[in-house]
C-alpha cells in the first residue's frame, strides 16, 4: 500500500521521511550546516537551520531570513511562503514580515483561509485574508475548542473540505466551509499522533486522500474520513527502535 503513495517514501531505517518533491538540502552542497528535509516551492529549495532559512538551487543557497530561536518548522504556501516554528512569530519567507498570529507549528491551508492550534485549541482565518502584516490574521476568523485541555492538538491535514484534527490520544474530523456550518466530531479515541512532522498527506489507492502519520504507540497508520488502518506490520521491529528528540506539543 506504501508503495502506492505518491508523495511518501519509507526511509531504510524505515521512517516515513519526507513528501514528493523534497530533497535533503545536503544533496544540494548547500553547506555542512544545513541537513534539513526542504520544501519545493517554485524553483527553490526551502530549508531552515537553527538561526536562518535558505533558499537554495543545486547550484547556490542564499540567506532569505534570520531567526532567534529554534527554527524547526514548516512551510506553507499561501499567495506568499509562510514559515512557522511555533517559537516566535510567523513570517512571510522573503519579505521577512511577521505576522500577528498564535506561535503553532500546526500551519495549514484549508477552505480559502489559514488554521492553527495552541494547546487543544484551533484558530482560523477569514477566508483570502493570509497572510498580512497590518493586521492580526487570526482576530477576524474563529476559534475552537477541541477535546479536552489535557490533550493538545499536535497536527492538522486537509482533506477535501473536511480537516482532520491529530490530537495526543485521538483524532477529530472537522466539517463545514463556514464557520457557521462548522461541525467537530470524533473519529477515534483508540490512535493519536507522535510528531506533527510524521503526519504527511497522501493519496494512496483504496483510500484515496488519507493522512499518513505515527500514531502515539509508533504504529504506521493510514487515517482517512472512515477512521484509521494500520499498514506497517512490515516495518513495525525498525519503528520500535526509533528514539525521538524531545518536541514540544503546541
Amino acid at each position: 500500500q506504501l508503495q502506492e503513495a505518491s508523495n511518501v517514501i519509507i526511509k531504510k531505517n524505515g521512517i516515513v521521511a519526507k513528501r514528493h518533491c523534497s530533497k535533503l538540502v545536503s544533496d544540494f552542497g548547500a553547506g555542512g550546516e544545513i541537513n534539513a528535509v526542504s520544501e519545493k516551492i517554485g524553483d527553490f529549495y526551502y530549508a531552515s537551520t537553527y538561526d536562518k532559512i535558505y533558499a537554495i538551487t543545486p547550484s547556490a543557497s542564499v540567506v532569505v531570513n534570520v531567526l532567534t530561536k529554534n527554527a524547526s518548522g514548516r512551510f506553507v504556501m499561501f499567495d506568499s511562503l509562510v514559515y512557522t516554528n511555533g517559537e516566535e512569530a510567523m513570517i512571510v519567507v522573503g519579505v521577512g514580515s511577521v505576522l500577528g498570529s498564535p506561535l503553532s507549528k500546526t500551519l495549514v491551508k484549508h477552505n480559502d483561509r489559514a488554521f492553527c492550534s495552541t494547546a487543544n485549541v484551533l484558530y482560523e482565518t477569514a477566508p483570502g485574508t493570509y497572510p498580512s502584516s497590518t493586521v492580526d490574521n487570526f482576530a477576524t476568523g474563529a476559534s475552537w475548542t477541541i477535546g479536552e485541555s489535557t490533550s493538545h492538538i499536535v497536527g492538522l491535514i486537509s482533506i477535501g473540505k473536511n480537516l482532520l484534527i491529530f490530537k495526543e490520544k485521538e483524532i477529530f474530523i472537522q466539517y463545514g466551509y463556514t464557520k457557521n456550518e462548522r461541525q467537530t466530531q470524533l473519529l477515534t479515541k483508540n490512535y493519536g499522533s507522535l510528531s506533527a512532522f510524521s503526519i504527511k498527506s497522501a493519496n494512496i489507492q483504496g483510500f484515496g486522500d488519507c493522512a499518513i502519520f505515527l500514531s502515539d504507540k509508533k504504529r504506521l497508520c493510514i487515517a482517512n474520513l472512515n477512521g484509521v488502518v494500520e499498514i506497517g506490520d512490515n516495518v513495525q521491529d525498525r519503528l520500535d527502535t526509533i528514539a525521538l528528540a524531545d518536541e514540544p506539543v503546541m
